[in-house]
């Protein structure tokens, strides 16, 4: 009669242990047959809703019969807004879904899905950064599962890269992070919000040549890409896929719907905004990415020494510095729409339990931030009950501080040298 009640007892044990890498692939394991069957059922049952699909389409079509001037491809929903490896990667959908069938697109969306669920379990479980049962909430988004199989938006494609991306990243292959980083931006800019602490763990690494040729590489790779477009209008191109002055219409925005319209669509507004992510950048890269090794100015110093110190990066580090990376500039982003939740909400779990906050206020938070994202139109409340969930979130996780950056064997690689 003891017997099941001490089996019992030994896996909920193993369930809360952050350190059971066995326990959490089991439970990502059996979470992605689940969402393989949850999703096709989703595909099936729930009506798809029309926004961007048929845009990207036309988009891709004027780009097929050989226009090459930015400024005249368009779709029902707009003028092109992506850089050209947004045009590349969905002419390739564009073929598999049969001219732009929208259950085949669902399918392939479903894919998406799927894979890149895959591959943020990986960086979980690589990390060991939350107990194995809270892996669930990384399926439980309702918003998450309509970005990605009911609207098919194209940010799911770009994470999906940047995801591959961190994940070479994780396993110290530096140059191809570069250039795979440097593709996902060519889909979609928002992953430039990943640059900086891409570079400060680049920095740290200091592991040069790998560094400068997935530099070189990544700007070969977007010239490539926008040769067709910068031959013929390279005026165009540049200001239509790299439109950093792009202004939102204050009915979409999701997080600053508390503040008057006026106000929302100021210039000074957006100045502030800017000013606040740019300082929010060096304060993260100065005292808390690179504090370490010394700070910004140290950390480049000894990357560019003659004797540079090649280190393994601990992946646990390298996901706290690219996720509060990518967040600050959430919270700081001059507007959110709803597909926008597709850019960090893989990063909620990761960011929760790096601060020291009592379980229940974790999942409080966690709930508030989906519970924002669920409500259309965006309210007063729904808005600012986000940014409070956001701010107090970053917070707990600047609080407790970075983990240590370094694994071991980088640690004893610095060592070595110390006593040469």
């Amino acid at each position: 009669m003891q017997l099941l009640p001490r089996s019992f007892n030994r896996w909920i044990g193993r369930l809360c242990d952050s350190n059971d890498s066995q326990a959490s692939r089991l439970v990502a394991c059996l979470l992605l047959v689940w969402e393989a069957i949850f999703c096709g059922l989703v595909i099936w049952k729930i009506p798809y809703t029309e926004i961007d699909w048929v845009a990207y389409m036309e988009q891709v079509e004027a780009f097929l019969q050989g226009e090459r001037d930015y400024t005249k491809i368009e779709g029902q929903s707009g003028p092109i807004v992506y850089p050209a490896g947004f045009l590349y990667v969905f002419t390739g959908i564009h073929k598999l879904t049969g001219g732009g069938d929208i259950h085949a697109g669902q399918i392939f969306f479903y894919a998406v899905y799927l894979v890149n669920l895959s591959i943020v379990f990986e960086f979980y479980i690589r990390s060991k950064c939350v107990p194995p049962w809270a892996l669930v909430m990384l399926t439980l988004s309702k918003r998450i599962h309509s970005i990605f199989l009911l609207r098919l938006f194209n940010d799911c494609i770009a994470m999906l890269v940047a995801n591959v991306a961190i994940l070479l990243l994780l396993c110290t292959r530096v140059t191809s992070s570069i250039v795979v980083f440097s593709m996902a931006v060519s889909i979609k800019m928002n992953v430039l919000l990943m640059a900086p602490p891409v570079l400060a763990i680049v920095l740290m690494s200091e592991r040069v040549i790998a560094a400068l040729v997935g530099v070189v590489l990544g700007v070969v790779l977007q010239i490539g890409l926008a040769m067709p477009f910068l031959m013929e209008h390279p005026g165009q191109y540049l200001s239509r896929a790299f439109e950093f002055s792009r202004v939102f219409l204050y009915k979409w925005t999701v997080n600053w719907k508390f503040l008057p319209e006026g106000v929302f669509l100021s210039k000074p507004f957006a100045i502030s905004l800017l000013a606040a992510h740019i300082g929010g950048v060096f304060l993260l890269s100065h005292f808390e990415w690179m504090k370490t090794t010394g700070g910004c100015y140290a950390t480049v110093a000894r990357f560019l020494s003659k004797t540079p110190q090649p280190r393994t990066s601990n992946p646990k580090f390298v996901l706290w510095a690219v996720f509060t990376g990518n967040f600050l500039g959430i919270l700081f982003s001059r507007s959110l729409h709803y597909q926008f939740y597709s850019w960090y909400f893989f990063s909620i779990p990761f960011l929760l339990w790096q601060t020291t906050f009592p379980t229940p206020l974790r999942i409080v938070l966690f709930l508030a931030i989906e519970t924002s994202w669920n409500v259309f139109p965006a309210t007063e409340w729904s808005s600012f009950m986000l940014l409070a969930a956001h701010g107090f979130m970053l917070w707990g996780a600047l609080r407790k501080g970075a983990p240590q950056p370094f694994s071991s064997l980088g640690r004893e690689v610095k060592l070595v040298h110390k006593r040469e």
